[in-house]
């Protein structure tokens, strides 16, 4: 909003902006700007929100965090193994998938799985997982397999780049990650691995147009 000619941006107004504005921002640590001017610094915290993404779904609230150069991934892969994560949150190959609508889409299906929010018409709709965050895994991945699921897309110890995703009020206590933070804007995943995982051919892409577009079709299909 306008006040006095300064243009003040909250974090939500941060994550409107074009990704290069957003970017500048950031570095320059500012929180507001206009006619020239910088004013307060933003804290590390609003920082992090900046970078963020966070949606609902179902009344179900939804934070992503995207981290590089992670050098604790065996510490939390355990956290996991051991069923003492901080808090309800997937650690996700980041790798391994599209796009943020990949992640949109994987939770929206989770959620709706998990909260029964629509009438299980087959047994193919049902939840698969005892979690919500595995579940969530689950609907990421082309197998109708759980444990093919976390086998590929689940944090593995050698996983440089991370997604975390909460599905939790508070959001994720990302100080238990050891890495760079980065916006999430920023996520693409590895094309080639991309292609295999999901075993995409060149006629599917050409369909298509583009790979998350074929990812995306194949999803929907699996559990038709």
């Amino acid at each position: 909003r306008k006040e006095a000619g300064v243009l003040s941006l909250s974090g939500g107004d941060m994550l409107n902006l074009p990704r290069t504005d957003r970017k500048a921002l950031w570095k320059a640590g500012v929180s507001r700007t206009g006619d020239g001017r910088q004013e307060r610094p933003l804290s590390m915290k609003r920082r992090r929100e900046a970078m963020e993404l966070r949606f609902s779904v179902l009344e179900t609230a939804v934070q992503v965090a995207f981290f590089d150069e992670v050098e604790n991934s065996s510490e939390l892969r355990a956290l996991i193994v051991k069923k003492n994560p901080p808090q309800r949150v997937a650690f996700v190959d980041a790798k391994v998938v599209a796009s943020l609508t990949h992640v949109k889409s994987a939770a929206f299906n989770a959620v709706r799985r998990w909260r029964r929010a629509t009438p299980v018409v087959t047994k193919n709709d049902a939840p698969k997982s005892r979690t919500l965050e595995t579940e969530f895994i689950y609907c990421l991945s082309p197998s109708t397999g759980v444990g093919d699921a976390l086998g590929t897309f689940g944090i593995q110890d050698d996983t440089s780049q991370l997604l975390v995703v909460s599905f939790d009020d508070q959001g994720p206590d990302l100080t238990v990650v050891r890495g760079t933070q980065r916006d999430v804007a920023d996520l693409r995943g590895d094309d080639d691995l991309l292609k295999k995982t999901f075993q995409l051919s060149d006629k599917e892409l050409a369909l298509h147009g583009n790979l998350e577009a074929a990812i995306l079709t194949r999803l929907a299909a699996k559990d038709c």
